[in-house]
């Protein structure tokens, strides 16, 4: 999904704290995986193991990305506490360094406005 901004509509970013780091992220509902850039900071600062086991992803007009492999992390956002697993791409593969998908939405409800983003507890 591409939103453009004559839609009046901005990305929306969330500060996380993941492992004990505090990040920013983008909430991308149209992403069904959490996804990271190695070259983000929680990588570094990790207390489980990266799991090397490679996903393939598949996105808009058949796009295809080759994970570098997992991470199960801690996350706390707006003060409630979710454990979730997140992918490492390339930094060719994401502009971003930190995705929030859909997979976060197994366990909180998330509601976006035009002004912020809040994340809650299922």
């Amino acid at each position: 999904m591409q939103i453009k901004k004559s839609c009046g509509l901005k990305k929306k970013f969330k500060h996380v704290e993941v492992n004990g780091v505090r990040t920013k992220a983008l909430i991308d509902t149209g992403s069904n995986v959490n996804l990271v850039r190695p070259d983000e900071m929680i990588l570094s600062h990790r207390s489980s193991r990266v799991n090397l086991n490679k996903t393939r992803l598949s996105g808009l007009g058949g796009a295809e990305v080759l994970t570098l492999g997992g991470i199960k992390v801690e996350m706390d956002i707006d003060n409630h506490k979710y454990t979730t697993v997140v992918h490492i791409v390339s930094e060719q593969a994401m502009e971003m360094k930190f995705l929030l998908g859909t997979e976060l939405l197994n366990q909180a409800q998330v509601t976006i406005t035009a002004d912020k983003a809040e994340c809650y507890p299922s």
